[in-house]
């Protein structure tokens, strides 16, 4: 009885274990079928073991040949229970380390859901895109198990990746990755190169609207198999939290960008209310564009009335003003004069290395290496040009560039204001001029003297180099000197007669022929002076030149001839020194007429006839002699004038002479 309940005992207990085996096979052998089945049936046999062990006790194979026999019986128990056991620790065997194996991936799992968390907690902290990735290397390496990590950014304003933060980098491997981004810019190409030849590791590549922003490179310094799954699983949640927090950051930036841009343009209007002196704006448009840009350097160019010739305002290193106002001449390899033909801006990121454009020596001096420079357009036309410097290269991008044209636009009215305001005084200039002449007109008795003040009066206002006054010869062959003025000597300036030819001095002849203007100009072909002319009537290398008839009556007296040493780019004559030219001209011809009528007056005086001293007929003769002498005067005048020119017009002159004489005999007969 006693051995009956044990034998039904142990049968029980196999039962029970092979339900409990078949509870617990999704949670303890879901990853392992085949551990599961070689313990069910090592549990199995083991049960059929005990079963057959109770019927053998209770006599129940007495009529079956072999078991019948204890021997048999006990061997085949023996068997089972070996190979029932042999199945149970063929299982464990199995499920063991596949056990272990799960708690490790377990374990990883938890130790990557906690680094992520601490990562994200880390990156949701940090204040700006710097901060961020100059924490990020060493954070990844820690929480990730990592030795090293790199981090490539792209900068918008070049346009390629650069190394920006490192954790365990070499000095050999910075420099190569310094040099590799220097010419490579598809990131796709520099994530082939460094994972094949610079860095063994794993790379992570941040996006922003479809673009990749940031390349992060992770290494290990040994083989680490086990972190596979991290790779796979935790690189991807890391670049979305990177790049959702970019984004957040790009958008304050815009934002900001954008409320920033109102504050700078509401400032500039405010500037430009007054239109006053600019020079006086040059501090508060030193503070506009360096907030604006972060520029050490401020140079404002307004153009004056020659296109190479610009007016100054400069404030350089923490807006101390170094020129303002100055005037000084733009050569032709300068990058004001790209400027002025392209009206597009422009942006060296290294003056150093840049031999297109040539900035200025003041510029270099400052110390400044990084140059933008962008046009002001005011009535369809470049009218100033802003220059703005750093002295670091690269300092100024795109940003800054979008910025200054911005703010460019908007304080145009003070250039244009600027320009008016010299315009202004220029003409005022040479209205003064003009006026000053006229008085000096009657303190003149002779046409030298005259001519003298001419010269004087041009050379001050135009501010040119030479100025001659020639009157043609009694016998209308020569030009003789009347004046001569320059604003420095000339050893081969020639004050003789010159001849008058149409094969020696063209342009004098054709002037003097023709009774108008001539502008010369060296650099057009079409119009140059040679070198006989111009060493004759103004000096040798002379570059520009201006004649202009004097007219008295309809008749040529002579030329006012101006002669300038400086390029025509530099300086020309513009339509407000022609004019003004021409004014003075007229006002000349006006003031030689004055002096010939006063000569023949005074003529007459001295040669009056006996009867003009009579008594009470004195002042009445010479008052009705002047009319008739004078016009006979002047009548001889012209013939001696014109010479043998005079063919069309010897009628007119004649019958002017013979009117004149028969006016003065009646009188006389009458007296």
């Amino acid at each position: 009885m006693t051995q009956f309940i044990l034998d039904l005992f142990f049968g029980f207990i196999f039962v029970i274990l092979l339900i409990f085996m078949a509870k617990i096979k999704e949670k303890a052998f879901n990853e392992n079928k085949e551990s599961y089945r070689y313990a069910f049936w090592g549990l199995l046999v083991l049960g059929i073991v005990s079963v057959i062990q109770l019927a053998g006790h209770q006599m129940l194979f007495s009529g079956i040949p072999f078991l019948s026999e204890p021997v048999y019986l006990e061997l085949a128990s023996a068997i089972g229970i070996v190979a029932g056991i042999a199945l149970m620790i063929a299982g464990v065997s199995i499920w063991l380390p596949a056990k272990k194996k799960q708690n490790e991936i377990n374990s990883i799992t938890s130790k990557t859901a906690e680094a992520i968390q601490i990562i994200g907690r880390a990156i949701d902290e940090t204040r700006n895109a710097d901060h961020l990735f100059r924490i990020m290397p060493e954070l990844l390496c820690r929480n990730l198990g990592r030795d090293g990590a790199v981090v490539l950014r792209r900068l918008n304003r070049k346009e390629r990746f650069v190394l920006t933060n490192w954790y365990n980098l070499s000095d050999d491997k910075r420099e190569t990755l310094t040099s590799l981004t220097d010419k490579m810019h598809n990131p796709q190409e520099l994530i082939k190169i460094i994972e094949g030849e610079i860095i063994a590791g794993n790379h992570m590549a941040v996006m922003i609207k479809g673009r990749v922003q940031v390349l992060l490179f992770l290494w290990d310094n040994k083989e680490n198999t086990a972190l596979e799954f991290d790779v796979k699983e935790t690189f991807p949640e890391i670049e979305r939290m990177i790049s959702k927090r970019l984004e957040k950051y790009y958008d304050a930036v815009r934002l900001a960008y954008s409320e920033d841009i109102l504050h700078l343009l509401t400032e500039a209007r405010n500037l430009t209310m007054h239109r006053s002196d600019l020079k006086g704006y040059l501090p508060g448009l030193y503070r506009l564009f360096h907030r604006a840009t972060g520029a050490e350097y401020f140079s404002l160019a307004v153009r004056e009335k020659y296109r190479h010739n610009l007016r100054r305002y400069i404030a350089g290193i923490n807006g101390n003003i170094l020129l303002g106002g100055v005037t000084s001449p733009v050569f032709q390899e300068n990058y004001i004069d790209y400027l002025m033909e392209t009206r597009q801006s422009l942006l060296v990121e290294n003056v150093s290395g840049q031999t297109a454009y040539q900035a200025d020596s003041l510029f270099g001096s400052c110390g400044q290496k990084c140059l933008m420079a962008v046009p002001i357009i005011g009535a369809g036309s470049p009218i100033g040009i802003i220059t703005l410097g750093h002295p670091a290269p690269g300092r100024l991008g795109r940003r800054e560039q979008v910025r200054t044209e911005f703010l460019a636009a908007a304080i145009a009215p003070i250039i244009e204001a600027e320009i008016n305001r010299h315009l202004g005084q220029e003409r005022d200039r040479y209205l003064g001029a003009l006026a000053a002449f006229e008085t000096a007109i009657e303190k003149c008795g002779d046409i030298e003297s005259l001519a003298e003040v001419v010269s004087e009066t041009l050379l001050r206002n135009i501010g040119t180099t030479f100025c001659r006054i020639t009157a043609m010869s009694d016998d209308r062959t020569r030009l003789v000197t009347q004046s001569l003025k320059t604003i420095r000597p000339f050893r081969d300036a020639n004050t003789e007669p010159v001849t008058i030819s149409r094969e020696l001095i063209p342009w004098h002849h054709m002037a003097l022929s023709e009774n108008r203007p001539l502008l010369i100009n060296q650099n057009d072909a079409s119009s140059r002076l040679d070198g006989g002319e111009a060493e004759m009537l103004l000096f040798k290398g002379v570059q520009s030149a201006l004649i202009i008839p004097i007219i008295i009556n309809g008749l040529t007296y002579g030329t006012i001839t101006l002669g300038e040493m400086r390029e025509w780019h530099r300086f020309a004559y513009d339509s407000a020194a022609i004019s003004f030219s021409k004014a003075l001209a007229t006002r000349l011809a006006n003031g030689i007429k004055l002096v010939q009528l006063s000569r023949t007056l005074l003529m007459s005086g001295e040669t009056a006839i006996p009867w003009q001293k009579r008594p009470g007929t004195e002042g009445d003769i010479v008052r009705r002699l002047k009319e008739p002498m004078t016009t006979m005067q002047g009548s001889i005048d012209l013939l001696k004038i014109r010479g043998g020119d005079t063919a069309g017009e010897a009628g007119r002159i004649m019958g002017m002479l013979e009117k004149s004489a028969d006016r003065v005999l009646s009188i006389l007969k009458e007296s």
